[in-house]
């Protein structure tokens, strides 16, 4: 869940609509891909969409102004027993919040690991400055414990969905214990 990990380059080709080399040095997430992309062939909006056009932030790069200021904060979750039901839970956690990312670690028999990085002082996140930011731990913690504890959209009202025999096979394939 570090930067390593999360912060992945996604690259356009639209040379009909921007001139080529425009860079956007902004955190986005992986929900806002759809609706950038829609937004940039001016095609309408996906209704119930969780993430949102980053269009205003390309077309500000194109000019060479800065991105106007994220909106949300960017979470990147792992959970190391996720597929096996017999396991309690071990989320490891990234949130990224303004200049800061913090990482939360599951460990054995405690409470979970935590790191703080000041991307404004150290952009390769190297250094944990959580001992000199512990407002900052506090307040990003909180953020992930209900982030965790929210329900996902999408299990609101979803309907059941019937497996057949292949389907468990090819998931069973995959290393997923399913009855």
């Amino acid at each position: 869940m570090y930067r390593e990990t999360t912060h992945v380059p996604l690259i356009l080709s639209l040379p009909f609509r921007l001139e080529p080399g425009v860079t956007v040095e902004r955190i986005t997430r992986n929900v806002d891909i759809w609706p950038t992309i829609l937004d940039l062939l001016g095609l309408p909006p996906m209704e119930g969409a969780d993430g949102r056009s980053q269009r205003p932030a390309i077309l500000a790069a194109a000019r060479g102004e800065a991105p106007p200021p994220a909106e949300e904060p960017a979470y990147a979750h792992l959970d190391r027993t996720w597929g096996q039901r017999s396991l309690d839970p071990a989320p490891t956690v990234s949130l990224v919040d303004g200049p800061y990312r913090y990482v939360r670690t599951p460990l054995r028999g405690g409470a979970p690991g935590e790191e703080l990085f000041d991307t404004s002082r150290d952009a390769r996140e190297l250094a944990d400055v959580s001992a000199e930011h512990p407002d900052v731990v506090e307040r990003l913690r909180e953020m992930t414990d209900r982030y965790l504890e929210s329900e996902p959209t999408w299990a609101e009202g979803a309907p059941a969905l019937e497996i057949d025999e292949m389907q468990l096979q090819q998931l069973r394939a995959l290393g997923y214990k399913v009855p």
